[in-house]
């Protein structure tokens, strides 16, 4: 009786050792579930902004504005907007150039995002954002900015406008010297003499060369500079607004 008395006891100790290990292994894997979670950033329902910056097919979402209540999908943002991350103002400018921003000229670096950026843009209500730091944010800075980019933009429009109008007049020029030249080719070929068929040899190969260079100016160059025109356009009649992140 005795014997079965600590049989039976032996057996209760192994299985509330047995239940105790269980319980210490259950508790372990919950602790570690535990610290996997805290692994995970947790996300900020309140960001503002879901910033949108293409870069061929790629896209960066990033949440900002952590202190404002309005929800993202309340949020007005345009697909047609230039949306451009900056760690500071400093890469809208160049970094050889020690001049204040009022006059410091714009990074290359900047001009050809946004040049890539405003390329399927229509130009009507179109807007520069540009994300800072909110910790860098200067509010002087920014109205010496806006006006600096403004001013850029158009004056380099203005250019390109004189440009192209300066190239359409010399061929306009071309065309009309290489018409005269095939008339008076036209004029002087019934006359005999050495000194008309020289010039009749000479004026008419000339006068086609003219009228086609200069047909070439006033068509298809042109062409070519088109986009850089429509680029400036664009970003001068653009509106510029700084965003902080």
């Amino acid at each position: 009786m005795v014997k079965g008395n600590l049989d039976f006891k032996s057996n209760n100790m192994a299985k509330i050792t047995e239940f105790k290990n269980m319980k210490r292994i259950l508790q372990r894997n919950l602790d570690k579930k535990e610290d996997l979670k805290n692994l995970v950033p947790k996300q900020d329902n309140t960001a503002l902004f879901n910033v949108l910056k293409k870069s061929g097919e790629k896209q960066i979402l990033i949440n900002t504005a952590k202190d404002n209540p309005l929800p993202v999908s309340e949020v007005p943002f345009r697909e047609g907007n230039i949306a451009l991350i900056l760690d500071s103002y400093n890469d809208i400018f160049s970094d050889f150039d020690p001049r204040p921003y009022s006059q410091r000229a714009l990074s290359d670096d900047f001009l050809a995002e946004c040049r890539r950026a405003s390329r399927d843009k229509q130009e009507a209500g179109l807007e520069l954002r540009l994300f800072v730091p909110k910790d860098r944010m200067v509010l002087s800075e920014e109205v010496m900015i806006r006006r600096r980019l403004k001013n850029h933009f158009e004056k380099h429009y203005l250019e390109k406008v004189t440009e192209l109008r300066a190239i359409r007049t010399r061929g306009l020029l071309w065309v009309v010297i290489g018409a005269i030249a095939l008339l008076v080719s036209t004029g002087i070929e019934k006359y005999q003499s050495f000194l008309i068929d020289f010039l009749f040899i000479v004026s008419q190969p000339a006068g086609w060369f003219l009228m086609w260079s200069g047909l070439e100016e006033i068509f298809i160059d042109p062409r070519d500079k088109k986009p850089e025109l429509e680029f400036y356009k664009k970003l001068a009649n653009a509106k510029v607004t700084f965003y902080s992140y």
